[in-house]
């Protein structure tokens, strides 16, 4: 008899195991639909024509190996399922740049290398920048036109107490203490929302930072667009439009932005929050004065832009998302600051505004500086450099177009030719169209 269950159980364990072996592929034969997408930065492999010569140097292989495996059955509740063993279990995650802090706070990885000092690029670079951003001040003050730095706050600066004690304490110095400290000493137009988050910190009415996501909160950012209207009107002595901040919705059910990193860790389940506040914030332009602007900024302006600070606040103003992509223009169709007149842009708005948070301070702003000073000082270097940055811009392109790719190498092979050179001068010949 007990022969006969322990035969029994053996086959029905082989059975359950071939079903759980069989559904994935069963999944991907019928085309079922995709469960529970992956979220965060997800490229999707497309399924690629036959070509002799990626077959031949491999490339085909491996593109269809990449493909193969992005189309398994039941593939992205599988790696939830990986991802939420390894957070639960082990406290830790595989997602790109994301670090488990104490009591469940994640940060991005560059924000506590900012607060720690690893990132510093040293005092003279930092103190060359801000003496380029003062002469364009002075130069753009000279045609009735303002530019202002925003130092805007940073979560590891904000929560310092919940990073992982391996990465240390506060930096000695860091790329934010010598921005603000030269910032100040040399004269520019500026506002440090970071100190001033901290010194408010224990006193604030609403949460400013949520516990999984990166960016400021709703609230927060409501009250930094009110207090950099406030600014400006002080700057130019102009009536700018009302921010009200009125209703105030308390809500454990975070919305979209809030948990923007634990999103990209693709969990099963979510990770426990606090509640955070969702104001109802109004902007009244009724008579109000509206300035032509251009804000230059990281992702941390995406919130304040949302609630309506370059429609309603400003006339129209653009948005030069990390001095790269140029909106509203980017969102009908691919705009880069390459594409356009800065100088002209520039002599056309009345105020210029700077923006990054600490994670990004090592690499803001982001050549503007550069470019600016250039085009008012040195224009001839400038075009020059413009023009091998559109080059490179195109061969990185092309470098993420297999198809593209693909008949390059063919190209190349016909030619006997390198494949770099081949690639460099059919960039040069599509910038000149």
């Amino acid at each position: 008899m007990e022969k006969e269950k322990t035969k029994w159980l053996g086959k029905a364990l082989f059975v359950l195991m071939m079903i759980l072996l069989f559904i994935p592929i069963i999944q991907q034969a019928l085309r079922g639909k995709k469960v529970m997408p992956l979220k965060g930065a997800v490229v999707e492999v497309e399924k690629r024509p036959f070509v002799s010569s990626a077959w031949l140097d491999g490339d085909y292989q491996a593109h269809m190996e990449n493909y193969i495996n992005q189309e398994f059955g039941y593939r992205n509740y599988l790696l939830r399922l990986d991802n939420q063993l390894e957070y639960s279990l082990y406290g830790t995650t595989k997602a790109n740049n994301v670090t488990i802090g104490k009591e469940g706070y994640i940060y991005e990885q560059n924000y506590i290398d900012a607060y720690t000092g690893k990132d510093f690029l040293g005092e003279n670079p930092i103190i060359e920048k801000v003496s380029r951003l003062k002469s364009i001040q002075d130069t753009l003050q000279a045609l009735g036109k303002d530019l202002v730095v925003i130092l805007a706050a940073g979560k590891a600066s904000y929560y310092p107490e919940y990073i992982p004690d391996k990465f240390g304490g506060a930096g000695d110095r860091t790329n934010y203490h010598v921005f603000a400290e030269q910032l100040d000493s040399q004269g520019l137009n500026h506002i440090d929302f970071n100190s001033w988050f901290i010194s408010c910190k224990g006193k604030e009415e609403y949460p400013y930072y949520p516990k999984t996501g990166i960016h400021w909160s709703r609230y927060a950012m409501s009250v930094v667009a009110d207090s950099l209207v406030r600014y400006v009107e002080g700057l130019k002595g102009w009536d700018l439009a009302d921010i009200t901040i009125g209703d105030v919705e308390m809500s454990d059910r975070l919305k979209e932005g809030d948990t923007d990193l634990e999103d990209g860790m693709n969990l099963l389940f979510k990770i426990p929050n606090f509640t955070l506040a969702y104001p109802k914030t109004e902007i009244n332009n009724q008579g109000k004065k509206k300035p032509k602007s251009i804000m230059i900024a990281d992702s941390f302006y995406w919130g304040i832009y949302s609630l309506g600070m370059s429609s309603k606040v400003f006339d129209n103003g653009k948005f030069w998302y990390y001095y790269y992509e140029v909106y509203p223009e980017q969102f009908v169709e691919p705009t880069s600051v390459l594409d356009i007149d800065i100088k002209q842009e520039i002599l056309e708005k009345d105020i210029v505004i700077l923006m990054a948070t600490e994670g990004n301070l090592s690499k803001f702003p982001w050549g503007f500086e550069q470019d600016v000073y250039e085009l008012f000082y040195n224009p001839e270097a400038l075009e020059e450099r413009r023009r091998e940055k559109e080059l490179q811009t195109i061969i990185n392109r092309m470098k993420a177009d297999e198809n593209w790719m693909d008949a390059l190498r063919q190209k190349a092979m016909e030619l006997g030719e390198p494949l770099d050179s081949i690639m460099r001068r059919d960039a040069v010949w599509l910038a000149g169209q």
